[in-house]
């Protein structure tokens, strides 16, 4: 591992910063329209009061949801290219097919995790007694730090999905091979960010307006130094 395929936090954090002129208005209105497509979708289910009904509503505010996030991660990792970015641009992601390979990745995702989750279960029910939660509480550490780790490893699924437009599997096996190396550095970094949102958040929420777009590009320019660098640096090997 050389030190140009290792994730420079603060350097990471600093660009992301000086692309967030410029990105507020676009983000925060693509934001706007659907919180009011929701809001009204939500208004008209309350006014029917049909149960059947309700539930349509409630599934289309679902995949209303789900589309702004494509989108929003979408003008992030833009962004971090320096392109300008402009709400028409993610009509190329509002599509059935990224939509549904969406879909796959946080179904590939929960059973990952589910799956996780059953041998932790597992292990904890053969070691069951008093003795056995003794020689499991290690095992139960590392399994912790271990799905940390993936969950880090994968973080890059969506940007490979939208950018590289792989299916869910290729998009979750590429994001592992690029996040090789910088587990904790991705931490600390994921550290930062919650940080930065808890304090946005103190003054009255005034500072999500810059923070939720400094972290939707911070993603992109985590995307852009372990993808297209590497992906650079592999060309220039050969």
């Amino acid at each position: 591992m050389t030190d140009d395929n290792l994730l420079p936090i603060s350097e990471t954090l600093g660009l992301a910063w000086d692309k967030v002129k410029g990105s507020k208005g676009p983000m925060w209105g693509l934001y706007a329209i659907f919180l009011v497509l929701v809001i009204v979708l939500g208004f008209v289910g309350g006014v029917i009061g049909n149960n059947a009904v309700s539930m349509v509503i409630q599934l289309i505010i679902m995949v209303i949801n789900l589309f702004a996030t494509l989108g929003l991660a979408y003008m992030g990792l833009q962004r971090a290219q320096g392109l300008p970015i402009q709400i028409g641009m993610v009509k190329k992601v509002f599509t059935f097919s990224v939509f549904f390979r969406f879909i796959g990745l946080c179904i590939l995702q929960v059973i990952l995790f589910a799956c996780f989750f059953a041998v932790i279960g597992a292990l904890i029910w053969l070691l069951d007694g008093i003795v056995g939660h003794i020689i499991s509480l290690p095992f139960l550490i590392a399994g912790g730090l271990i799905f940390l780790a993936f969950m880090l490893r994968i973080c890059l699924a969506l940007g490979f999905l939208l950018i590289n437009e792989m299916g869910p599997w290729d998009s979750l096996v590429a994001s592992y091979h690029a996040t090789e190396g910088n587990v904790f550095r991705l931490f600390g970094l994921y550290i930062l960010g919650f940080l930065i949102m808890f304090v946005s958040m103190i003054p009255l929420g005034i500072g999500l307006i810059w923070s939720v777009p400094l972290l939707l590009i911070c993603y992109g320019e985590v995307f852009k130094k372990l993808v297209t660098t590497r992906q650079a640096l592999t060309v220039q090997s050969k």
